[in-house]
């Protein structure tokens, strides 16, 4: 049975929610920073439905910090949630947002989806705070995606190898990946990779074939070019 922790300083809340899932889940709960890293040091859960604003003032992605070091996933519920706290908990790793004025309709799809892997947010909100296209991926360039297909299918691969692989400079490769850090929000390749996991994307079967293709004409150019400097070097030491 999965076990669910609730975050909330409201008791009505919690009880109402306790009420929809315990059936079906083990249920525990906390109302304050305090008492949740105190169950946290005593239980591992599966996932964790946090409160926007504790009326403790404890910050929200310092208590998503908390919650997701012990590997659980964690929903956001709120009232009164601004577009950028959203996009701010997004970023951080949230798997789901619950809007308490929609009522316990919502708890229940929310909370199986995000358990059997999905991100669950209503109607067009992850579009909208991503920057994404309807299907939850930022709108990107053909060239952009070759890119994005070449880290995910081959991670560690550097730009030099991809630009050899694409026919294009390094520094445009380095220009697409830029490009891509900042429509994905991230840092760097692997926050890119994990970031268009989660927003639904991965490279289609025609295009992981090609990449594969072309990935293996690069080695073999490689090993080419390997062959023929060894030969001089051979022939010098023989000499």
């Amino acid at each position: 049975m999965h076990k669910i922790l609730i975050v909330d300083d409201h008791r009505m809340i919690v009880d109402g929610i306790a009420g929809l899932l315990q059936s079906r889940y083990e249920i525990c709960s906390a109302s304050s920073a305090q008492e949740l890293t105190e169950i946290l040091a005593q239980h591992q859960f599966d996932l964790a439905l946090l409160d926007l604003n504790l009326g403790d003032g404890s910050l929200t992605l310092d208590l998503m910090a908390r919650i997701k070091a012990t590997g659980t996933k964690v929903i956001i519920m709120s009232g009164a949630a601004t577009d950028e706290m959203l996009s701010a908990c997004i970023g951080h790793g949230a798997c789901g947002f619950i809007d308490k004025h929609l009522g316990s309709q919502e708890v229940l799809p929310a909370v199986e989806g995000v358990l059997a892997g999905h991100l669950v947010f209503p109607g067009g909100l992850l579009s909208k705070l991503l920057n994404c296209s309807s299907s939850g991926i930022p709108k990107i360039s053909d060239r952009e995606k070759d890119v994005l297909n070449l880290l995910f299918l081959f991670p560690g691969i550097t730009n030099e190898a991809i630009a050899d692989i694409l026919s294009r400079s390094v520094g445009r490769v380095r220009n697409v990946a830029t490009a891509l850090f900042q429509k994905f929000n991230v840092l760097d390749r692997h926050e890119l990779v994990s970031k268009a996991q989660k927003c639904g994307y991965f490279p289609s079967q025609m295009a992981q074939r090609e990449l594969l293709a072309l990935k293996s004409r690069h080695e073999q150019r490689q090993q080419k070019t390997a062959g023929q400097t060894a030969q001089p070097l051979q022939a010098a030491q023989a000499g």
